[in-house]
């Protein structure tokens, strides 16, 4: 079960990997959002080797955080996000879907409205 002990290994890695291509925060604690534009590494859900190679699929998800607000924030949280998008791709990461949805940081949970931003799921395969 080393693939499960690598877990916060991995995302710190993915974290320093796209820091160093993003222009905004990068981290894997929700503790330290908050309601400023950055990007945020979450656990990853762990698919079982299917096959003979024993190969884990690692899906994390991976937030870019807006600010709070309605349409006049998704200027700069496209920015963010295309430059997020563009370092997986330069990375060869697979990123296999960016949906929008509302993310309270963990700091502010009392805020009146959500930040906007992107979920992007990003699979790697580890053996």
């Amino acid at each position: 079960m080393e693939t499960i002990r690598t877990i916060t290994a991995g995302m710190d890695a993915l974290a320093q990997r796209l820091a160093l291509r993003v222009d905004r925060p990068v981290t894997t604690d929700p503790t330290t959002v908050a309601a400023t534009p950055c990007v945020l590494i979450e656990p990853p859900t762990l698919e079982p080797p299917a096959l003979l190679c024993g190969a884990y699929i690692h899906r994390y998800t991976v937030l870019v955080i807006g600010l709070p607000g309605a349409r006049a924030e998704l200027d700069p949280l496209a920015d963010l996000l295309a430059q997020t998008i563009e370092a997986l791709d330069d990375l060869d990461l697979m990123w296999v879907l960016a949906e929008p949805v509302a993310y309270v940081p963990l700091q502010d949970a009392s805020a009146a409205e959500p930040c906007q931003a992107y979920r992007i799921t990003v699979e790697e395969t580890t053996l």
